[in-house]
């Protein structure tokens, strides 16, 4: 009989996601895809073997893999822990001020100590203090909060039941992307359903003092519609309609009734990108299986790259198998003979 009351229930951690790492100074180090850690080494092989990743190696008493994909399906766990923000001020021995921008709950609760706005419903007046809560963040001994992010997921694909991956971002972007991503999941998850989505690490860059700056910003993709979401119609599915559909597979349509049966791979016919339709990277890769010059290919490669889907996993069609669109529209190219050739 579980423990109902007086201990407060939360997910088994399985490993971490990271959006970088550090360089051989020690500077933080900005990666083109996900890295992973995990302690258990038999869960690295697993998410290299997946991901098409690096194999893994030893990091302190944890593994990691190395990976070059940006996008992964995840299915988002029931429970209001899957986005956790707050303000933070950091020292050696950990988070010394705990804030949400209004009251403060460490070292004690109160008022928010971060700088105020002297009018805030004036713009300038809150993005000065904003800026100077960033500046007071940025000393070296640091004397403002700045926002953390943490993400819950589970791969559904990878091994370790119902654990959590669990991601952190200090990106003040985003903080901002994400608050309106956890207002719309608090239906579904309220509901005690899986939500499918994809974790995606999106390419940003702005301009600061002139200075071009470029950074990864972790974003969560919902499959769900709204409506589907506020209509409560993940609610009664079963466990295996809530997740996201493996790699190669479609998604499906969330419907009232009873779910269709998931055709078997071998038996789908490859699909050909239809003109005014949204493609997947799997429709774009079935297109590709039918190419028969490397024009058709460079064709398909473009459209991949204007609906960012290049680099999501597809199984080509026939395979066992699944890799990277880019990687497989690359091979595709360098099968065909070129242009004029005999």
């Amino acid at each position: 009989m579980p423990i109902l009351a007086g201990i407060q229930q939360r997910s088994y951690v399985i490993g971490r996601i990271r959006t970088g790492d550090k360089d051989d100074k020690g500077l933080p180090h900005r990666l083109d895809g996900f890295r992973f850690t995990t302690p258990s080494p038999k869960v690295a092989a697993e998410v290299a073997e997946f991901t098409g990743g690096d194999k893994p190696r030893q990091w302190g008493r944890e593994w990691e893999v190395y990976t070059k994909i940006r996008r992964i399906p995840v299915a988002l766990p029931p429970g209001n822990l899957v986005i956790n923000q707050a303000m933070m001020r950091w020292s050696g021995g950990g988070p010394t001020m705990v804030c949400d921008g209004v009251t403060t709950s460490k070292p004690q609760r109160g008022p928010c100590q971060c700088p105020q706005p002297a009018d805030p419903d004036d713009p300038d007046s809150i993005w000065e203090a904003i800026s100077e809560r960033r500046r007071l963040a940025g000393l070296k001994t640091p004397q403002g909060c700045y926002p953390y992010t943490w993400i819950n997921v589970c791969l559904p694909d990878i091994g370790g039941g119902s654990a959590v991956w669990r991601l952190l971002s200090k990106s003040e972007n985003a903080a901002a992307e994400l608050i309106q991503q956890a207002a719309l999941l608090e239906r579904a998850r309220a509901a005690g359903q899986y939500l499918p989505a994809e974790l995606a690490l999106e390419y940003r860059e702005a301009r600061v003092d002139g200075t071009l700056r470029q950074y990864n910003v972790p974003a969560i993709r919902i499959d769900a519609s709204i409506r589907a979401i506020a209509n409560g119609e993940f609610a009664g599915r079963s466990l295996a309609d809530q997740l996201p559909p493996a790699p190669g597979e479609q998604r499906r349509a969330i419907t009232a009734g009873e779910q269709a049966a998931r055709p078997q791979r071998e038996d789908r016919p490859a699909a050909t990108v239809r003109p005014g339709a949204i493609p997947t990277a799997q429709d774009i890769a079935n297109a590709a299986s039918k190419a028969t010059t490397r024009a058709q290919v460079v064709d398909l490669k473009a459209m991949a790259e204007e609906h960012r889907v290049q680099q999501d996993m597809i199984c080509p069609p026939g395979a066992d198998y699944h890799e990277e669109l880019d990687s497989y529209l690359h091979g595709k190219w360098e099968e065909l003979p070129a242009a004029g050739a005999a």
